[in-house]
């Protein structure tokens, strides 16, 4: 298996593994230049992207755009990066960083300007359009159209005035309508993460894992929880109750399986083991 494989294979059962990310940025052009290299992380940000976990989509964009020495490719990503920004991480001035980047490499991207042009537009009207979608979603009597509504209402907001606690007014708006809304389970995570609200954090992620249909997405937002529980909560125990739980999703998570044995040698619990 190729290295890059190697790394990319960490990161998709550790997504915040920074060892990992960084050595593959230390592999460089010579490695991630190639078509299999870039087929690999590209599908790996397409399942990571999936899940939420995108963070480690715009490393690993990060990663490949410095790496990468042809100007056409790094204009392709720079594209796709202002994309994820502009449309998932709701942060509009990295956002314009990268579609200005891309007309300084590639002078008249249509996508690029049109993009611009939009975003302008947007900011110079984008409180009328916030009452608008809230005032809407208030009268709406179709749950689906209330619930897209917040959720446009809150991403709206998070765009031109981050700091708003309407943000996260909407998005619980939009998770009581549908407590499956991973959009909004995303932006609100991040929104508490950020105000290292962590018992909340462990809260909604334990909501998260037991109304996701999807099995990869339960076990990787089991880990996540155990992470918050170990790490910030100080409660191993609510910690090995999550890994079990990812454990018995999927029998063979290296990480769920490394933490419950670590947990069972420390207690020299030895039949479990």
């Amino acid at each position: 298996m190729p290295e890059y494989q190697e790394y990319l294979a960490i990161l998709d059962t550790d997504p915040d593994n920074v060892h990992a990310m960084t050595a593959l940025a230390d592999l460089g052009d010579g490695v991630l230049s190639s078509p299999e290299a870039a087929t690999a992380i590209e599908q790996a940000r397409a399942t990571l992207r999936e899940r939420g976990e995108l963070e480690t989509v715009a490393n690993l964009y990060d990663v490949e755009i410095r790496a990468i020495a042809d100007d056409a490719r790094r204009a392709d990503l720079l594209l796709e990066k202002g994309h994820l920004y502009a449309d998932d991480l709701l942060n509009e001035d990295a956002a314009l960083a990268c579609f200005r980047e891309v007309l300084k490499l590639r002078p008249g991207d249509e996508d690029a300007e049109d993009t611009l042009a939009h975003l302008e537009l947007v900011r110079e009207n984008w409180r009328a359009i916030v009452d608008k979608y809230v005032e809407e979603a208030e009268a709406a009597t179709d749950r689906q159209l209330a619930t897209q509504l917040f959720l446009s209402a809150a991403e709206t907001t998070a765009r031109y005035e981050p700091e708003s606690a309407t943000i996260e007014a909407h998005l619980r708006r939009v998770l009581s309508l549908d407590p499956t809304n991973r959009r909004a389970g995303a932006h609100l995570e991040r929104i508490l993460r950020g105000g290292e609200r962590w018992g909340e954090v462990y809260e909604l992620l334990g909501e998260r894992a037991e109304s996701s249909s999807d099995k990869a997405l339960r076990v990787q937002t089991l880990i996540d929880a155990a992470d918050v529980a170990e790490t910030r909560l100080q409660k191993p125990d609510a910690a090995l109750a999550a890994m079990k739980k990812a454990i018995a999703l999927d029998p063979d998570h290296p990480r769920a399986l490394a933490a419950v044995a670590s947990a069972y040698e420390a207690d020299e619990s030895w039949a479990q083991l």
